[in-house]
């Protein structure tokens, strides 16, 4: 390859690189955002309505977590951490997040807040 073409193949490889790492940023930026909104409904009917609203699915072990804590939330392009950990302020359930999965989990003693 001619020193000239190398040149122009680099800044074109370069500019190619920072165009997809920026669509990877603002599509994992978008992803990370939930608008929804619910008041004073089972926990099981609030995972329903996040799942539709962010495309994350819940895992839980039913045996385990109660899924008939009353829980309210209203989110408007929030951060999924922030609405999630509104969500389950005062609650006996923290959660993880793992790729496009919230791992719900039980918590030992006193309700989080």
């Amino acid at each position: 390859m001619k020193k000239s073409n190398f040149g122009k193949w680099m800044r074109l490889s370069s500019f190619m690189v920072m165009l997809l790492f920026s669509a990877a940023v603002f599509a994992e930026d978008a992803a990370e955002r939930i608008t929804v909104s619910f008041s004073k409904v089972l926990l099981s009917d609030a995972i329903s309505q996040v799942e539709k609203a962010s495309g994350y699915t819940f895992f839980y072990d039913a045996n385990k977590t109660d899924m008939s804590s009353v829980v309210s939330l209203k989110a408007e392009n929030m951060d999924i951490n922030k609405a999630l950990g509104m969500m389950l302020s005062g609650t006996n359930i923290r959660y993880r997040i793992n790729d496009r999965q919230i791992v719900l989990i039980p918590s030992e003693g006193v309700a989080v807040t």
